[in-house]
């Protein structure tokens, strides 16, 4: 693992990436389609998760001529990349406890509840998606909830839906 490469040096790196502290690059060989795999080092007591990789680094190189590309190089190859443990450490236990929702009707269910409160604008399809998840998120954060964008039970019950209770206080709306 190190900051700075041969072929590129950390102050350059880290403005392409939004939470750089959280990087972790290497060069070990992961080899293809390793992404999600666990990154460990060896300590005093065996083997540590310290983060999870999730890709290759390359710088991209270009040849310009007034303000056009004009040729497109061979990028360079700069190291693994992988998100430290610490980046999301905080919501194991969320993830851990979470009792995530299992059907079609129940996500249908958080769907509407969502949208009545104006935080999703998709389709009311049941389907768990990247629209879902930031309306989620973004409920969560107007609520001070800890932000997981966890499709979750007690999600649905806070909402009014499930076996909660039909009434409840409106929550405050998103903003678009």
């Amino acid at each position: 693992m190190a900051r700075s490469f041969a072929t590129a040096d950390w102050a350059t790196i880290q403005q392409d990436f939004s939470e750089p502290e959280t990087l972790i690059l290497h060069t070990c060989d992961t080899g293809g389609a390793s992404s999600g795999s666990p990154l460990l080092i060896e300590t005093a007591n065996g083997p540590e998760v310290i983060g999870i990789n999730v890709g290759t680094y390359v710088q991209s190189k270009v040849l310009m001529q007034d303000g056009q590309v004009t040729k497109r190089l061979k990028p360079d190859t700069v190291a693994n990349t992988g998100v430290s443990s610490t980046a999301f450490a905080a919501r194991l236990d969320a993830f851990r406890e979470a009792a995530i929702l299992g059907t079609a009707a129940q996500l249908r269910e958080l769907q509407m509840l969502l949208q009545r409160r104006q935080f999703f604008s998709g389709a009311i399809d049941g389907t768990y998606g990247e629209g879902l998840r930031i309306a989620i998120e973004a409920y969560e954060k107007a609520e001070g909830l800890p932000v997981t964008g966890l499709a979750t039970v007690a999600l649905l019950r806070r909402l009014g839906g499930g076996s909660a209770p039909a009434e409840r206080a409106k929550a405050p709306r998103a903003k678009s």
